[in-house]
This record gives structure tokens, C-alpha cells and sequence, in this order.
């Protein structure tokens, strides 16, 4: 059940319906932006993986 629903009124759209997609458009954008970091360092990581071998090989 979406948070909406519990502030919602029985007809037509109401401020609840804006706050519970407020919460979603937040939530959404929050989970963008923590997948966005989480590839970021990943490919740090195996930026700095490959970076270290590469020199290994080299010597």
C-alpha cells in the first residue's frame, strides 16, 4: 500500500495524494543517486585493481 493512500481523502485528489508522491518522487531519487555512488566507487575499486596489475606486469 502506497504512503499516499493513508493521508489521501475518499474523492478526488487531495494534499495527501502531493505528499505521498512527494515521498516517492524522494524515495526514487534517493535510490538514483545511491546507485549512481555505489557504480562510482565500484569502478573506483576496479579502476585501482587494474591500475596495480598493470604496473606489476610492467615490471
Amino acid at each position: 500500500m502506497r504512503l499516499a493512500g493513508l493521508f489521501a481523502a475518499k474523492d478526488g485528489f487531495e494534499e495527501g495524494d502531493i505528499a505521498g508522491v512527494t515521498i516517492d518522487v524522494v524515495t526514487g531519487l534517493l535510490a538514483g543517486l545511491a546507485l549512481i555512488i555505489g557504480v562510482w566507487l565500484l569502478g573506483s575499486a576496479l579502476n585501482a585493481d587494474a591500475t596495480h596489475v598493470v604496473s606489476a606486469l610492467a615490471r
